[in-house]
């Protein structure tokens, strides 16, 4: 996995000491890590796999999920946690076999 941007610019022993938190949860193809309007507690670490971001929409008078970015290992999710917003802002659904922490 590439250096974690959640990590970046600590020193090892603390950037180790922060990854050393998390707890690791397994995802299958469609499975949702979290929904627009869900409370924001979590932050997540993509370990492995592809996740993708989305919207729902209303389009040709069917609701979908319209997906604004897709994130790999390294990235970081959630960050509305530690910002004190209520609701996470997007849907985050399992893209293809991921991993997050």
């Amino acid at each position: 996995m590439p250096a974690p941007d959640l990590v970046h610019g600590l020193p090892p022993a603390d950037a180790a000491a922060v990854l050393a938190l998390g707890v690791p949860r397994e995802l299958s193809p469609g499975d949702v890590l979290f929904r627009l309007g869900d409370r924001a507690d979590a932050v997540y670490l993509i370990r492995s796999g592809r996740v993708s971001l989305a919207l729902p929409m209303r389009l040709a008078g069917r609701d979908q999920d319209v997906v604004v970015e897709e994130y790999e290992p390294g990235h970081t999710l959630g960050w509305s946690a530690l910002i004190l917003i209520v609701f996470v802002p997007l849907a985050v659904r399992k893209y293809r076999s991921a991993t997050s922490r």
